[in-house]
């Protein structure tokens, strides 16, 4: 466990001290803006119902863009080979490097928190379906992640990485939000899947 809190802490810092998340988190927080105050102008609602169907489609955009980088760039600068002979077992380098990325997806759902303050000074809103509602888009994101950590793992290239990853995420289409049990299902056979992955390079 102390190696995969290493990992993590070490990806995040990598994520901060570039712009990269810096970058992701404000375009995410663009979008998120614009359709919340587009919403709230059209539907004189103190939801955020309508928000959490638009941030779906965004998060399935962005999330690959966090996750696209985690290993490409191991690859790319053959950093893969060197961590996969230290004394760290496969899964602790896939389980930190997702936790990294789960915790840019949590700064930025947490920042979009304001809105739900915003609701409460013009409106009364139904907290219940609040939660639930950031609930289901951070295990949705998470899923997303894992399954952008696993394209990363297949090619040195980071646009390929975030390409396939929206493939797949299109192709596996937009699930309720109440299925929590899908989403986990998804992250944690794509974390298998991306430990698999890393493991086979042992083998080249």
């Amino acid at each position: 466990m102390r190696n995969t809190i290493t990992i993590a802490r070490r990806e995040i810092e990598s994520y901060f001290v570039s712009p990269i998340a810096y970058v992701i988190i404000a375009v995410f927080l663009f979008l998120m803006g614009f359709l919340f105050e587009r919403i709230l102008y059209l539907s004189r609602e103190a939801t955020l119902q309508y928000l959490f169907y638009n941030m779906v489609t965004i998060l399935m955009l962005v999330s690959p863009l966090i996750s696209m980088r985690l290993f490409t760039e191991e690859n790319r600068s053959g950093t893969l080979e060197l961590l996969l002979t230290s004394p760290v077992r496969d899964w602790e380098v896939v389980i930190g490097k997702y936790l990294a990325s789960v915790a840019v997806l949590a700064t930025a759902l947490a920042l979009t928190a304001c809105y739900a303050a915003i609701l409460a000074v013009v409106g009364h809103p139904e907290w219940g379906p609040v939660l639930t509602g950031y609930l289901g888009m951070f295990l949705f994101g998470g899923a997303l992640l894992a399954v952008g950590l696993l394209t990363s793992s297949w090619t040195k290239n980071q646009v390929v990485a975030g390409f396939v990853a929206v493939i797949i995420v299109l192709f596996r289409g937009v699930v309720d939000t109440r299925h929590v049990v899908y989403y986990l299902t998804v992250a944690a056979a794509s974390l298998f899947l991306t430990v698999r992955s890393v493991e086979s390079r042992r083998w080249r």
